[in-house]
């Protein structure tokens, strides 16, 4: 049986300078399409009320405001002021003071109930509209509510700010009347705090670690803790090579900040489907109950939130010319940017950085994750049994990279020399994708795979697509060139540079599908210059 639909009744008062709020609040309840989402999934309704409401009739307009508004009971008081206090209705009070006390009235017979809310607008009204009687009303209103009273006041400074802080709070209202009633004393922040740690798994389980569980200690990772510790808000963008390490940092970062309950959402972008191309596509792939722009709103007027975003340049226009993906999320970021109690990090490799003219325009201070050093490397590779005094500086340069380095105590026995990249993924290839002694079908695989992700521009694909290679499948994934997120619903290669080696394989072997990707898409190109 389907629930009823719960209803969140408002009443707006405000004196005559507050019109364009007025409207908003009108305008947000009944037409936004945000809240209109929220109010379809929560199966809420919204009903704004105010003295427009009322029909014409005899008696003093004020009682008549007052009467009405004790037959419409709302749950919600919103009071709204600027530089007027309004004038006498008749009774020596202007007309929202009137409603103020019949507020605090309701409000204390009803144990609570019906909330009431003041925001006072902080923008210098214009010269010729500022009455000084007025004015001096007003400030001596706000310091008696706030001498005798308690009240939920917020400040603003014009009307797009106050658009923002009263969506934000009424977003909350709705999660927690749909919380309270159905699900017991769980409040609608706990709900978005629950959603946004679900959501962001495919970070947080990302591997920061190497072989034997050793981490190498990343400066940057305290200058962006401390950043957010000590600052209102921040946006950093984290560039930095191919395999540097920049989502085992932002996977560390996340992991710390749960551990000190802050409330993160991560997204790690390569992760997200082509079809993402609104907020809304967003919101559904997040699994989100709210927009990822309005529940960031939300718990950031409550305390601090940190958003990570990973990966940004695996939907860049190398990448993924078709789909809006990147967009989407630039927009989120730039719309976010300067949000008091909000901290952003993004992460994007240097090449596509500099390539895309949408990443280069971020609006974010820049921090370019350095390479470990050989003091500290050196010691891990003696606890794996090698001998690193006696490594050349061709090799020394090439571990200084995690990834390469990872591979490195992976595939080397003591005294194995690799001079590049290529030669370590080339002898990964040869161990555990075309050695004989394994599934004859693994090259059959990854390249299935890799063909299908170029056609698609996305870097994960359903899991379902590698069930006729079980066996193929588990190898691959033990040896960590395939992967699969949190939930086993989707597969992709462990590292982007995995997927970039398969396609430059396939081109040199003369993969005729593969080929036709390369070329179309410049893959070889690309690949080569980010490596």
């Amino acid at each position: 049986m389907a629930k009823p639909i719960k209803e969140l009744r408002l009443f707006i008062a405000s004196p005559s300078d507050c019109q364009a709020e007025r409207e908003a609040v009108r305008r947000i309840a009944t037409i936004d399409q945000s809240i209109a989402t929220l109010r379809r999934k929560l199966n809420l309704s919204i009903e704004p009320y105010g003295w427009e409401n009322l029909p014409p009739d005899l008696g003093r307009p004020q009682s008549l405001i007052n009467s009405a508004i004790e037959n419409f009971d709302p749950d919600w008081f919103i009071f709204i002021f600027w530089h007027r206090f309004g004038i006498n209705a008749g009774l020596g009070m202007t007309g929202t003071q009137e409603e103020w006390n019949l507020a605090r009235q309701m409000n204390e017979q009803g144990d609570g109930r019906p909330l009431v809310s003041l925001y006072f607008n902080q923008a210098d009204a214009p010269p010729y509209d500022l009455d000084e009687t007025q004015f001096e009303a007003l400030t001596r209103f706000r310091k008696q509510i706030f001498a005798e009273h308690q009240a939920l006041a917020s400040d603003f400074c014009g009307n797009t700010h106050f658009e923002e802080t009263f969506r934000a709070h009424l977003i909350e209202r709705l999660l927690a009347l749909s919380e309270v009633d159905y699900e017991g004393t769980s409040q609608g922040a706990d709900r978005l705090r629950q959603e946004f740690l679900s959501a962001s798994q495919g970070l947080l389980a990302w591997p920061n670690t190497l072989g034997q569980g050793q981490q190498i200690e990343r400066p940057e990772l305290h200058g962006l803790v401390d950043r957010i510790q000590k600052t209102e808000s921040s946006t950093t963008l984290v560039l930095g090579a191919p395999g540097s390490g920049k989502s085992a940092l932002l996977a560390t970062l996340g992991q710390r900040l749960v551990a000190e309950r802050i409330t993160i959402l991560a997204i790690k972008a390569d992760m997200l489907g082509p079809g993402v191309n609104t907020p809304e596509d967003l919101r559904e792939w997040l699994q989100l109950t709210v927009g990822a722009h309005d529940a960031l709103k939300v718990l950031a007027g409550k305390e601090r939130v940190v958003f990570l975003v990973d990966q940004l340049d695996a939907v860049s226009e190398l990448l993924d010319r078709r789909s809006g993906r990147l967009n989407v999320l630039l927009n989120l970021i730039q719309s976010l940017s300067k949000t008091r109690n909000l901290h952003i990090v993004a992460s994007s490799r240097e090449f596509e950085f500099r390539h895309d003219m949408r990443l280069s325009h971020i609006n974010a201070e820049r921090m370019d994750l350095a390479l470990p050093t050989w003091e500290q490397i050196s010691p891990i590779l003696s606890q794996a049994g090698h001998f690193p005094d006696s490594m050349g500086e061709l090799l020394r340069d090439l571990l200084l990279t995690p990834l390469h380095f990872k591979l490195y105590l992976h595939l080397a026995f003591p005294g194995d020399v690799f001079d590049s990249l290529q030669s370590l993924l080339e002898e990964l290839w040869k161990k555990s994708v075309v050695d004989p002694q394994g599934p004859a079908d693994r090259v059959a695989l990854i390249e299935e795979l890799a063909s299908r992700m170029a056609d698609e521009e996305t870097l994960w694909l359903p899991a379902a697509i590698a069930d006729k290679h079980p066996e193929a499948r588990q190898m691959l994934e033990r040896v960590e060139i395939l992967a699969r997120e949190l939930h086993g619903q989707t597969i992709g290669f462990r590292h982007q540079t995995y997927y970039d080696y398969t396609l430059a394989r396939a081109f040199a072997r003369g993969s005729v599908s593969l080929a036709e990707h390369v070329l179309n898409d410049r893959m070889v190109f690309s690949s080569a210059q980010r490596s």
